[in-house]
């Protein structure tokens, strides 16, 4: 199967930590009585978030020792299985320049993440990764 990786967005770090231990990712809803609704979620077996400061340093002209050093570059919100599931935070200047990018130019898989981040600029949300290996 791989890994799996499910870009969403949620209003704050603590609900996003929420979509760790969800049966089927983010984009399900939780088991929970009653159950929290599914997040806005875009599946990829492609982009993986620890590989985003590239494409960050393209799009914002940041260097990449300043976005490695930032505190939403790929910092683990929610840890199991000694890291085989994670939830990690994406850089809120990566949202700005996803949401702000021309989808056309992005290819497939990132114009589809670039489509999250401005429904989550639109709803006060940032973006978030969650990680199965």
């Amino acid at each position: 199967m791989g890994v799996l990786y499910d870009y969403f967005s949620a209003s704050s770090d603590e609900v996003a930590a929420t979509a760790l231990n969800r049966i089927g990712g983010p984009g399900a809803p939780s088991k929970d009585t009653p159950p929290l609704p599914a997040f806005d979620t875009f599946r990829t077996k492609v982009i993986d978030p620890f590989t985003l400061g590239n494409l960050e340093a393209r799009l914002t002209g940041r260097d990449d020792e300043e976005i490695d050093q930032g505190p939403r570059a790929g910092k683990p919100l929610a840890v199991e299985d000694d890291g085989a599931l994670m939830v990690v935070t994406l850089t809120d200047e990566l949202q700005t320049a996803l949401a702000d990018a021309d989808p056309e130019g992005l290819g497939p898989w990132l114009s589809e993440l670039a489509k999250l981040a401005r429904r989550a600029r639109n709803r006060g949300e940032r973006l978030y990764c969650w990680v199965c290996i």
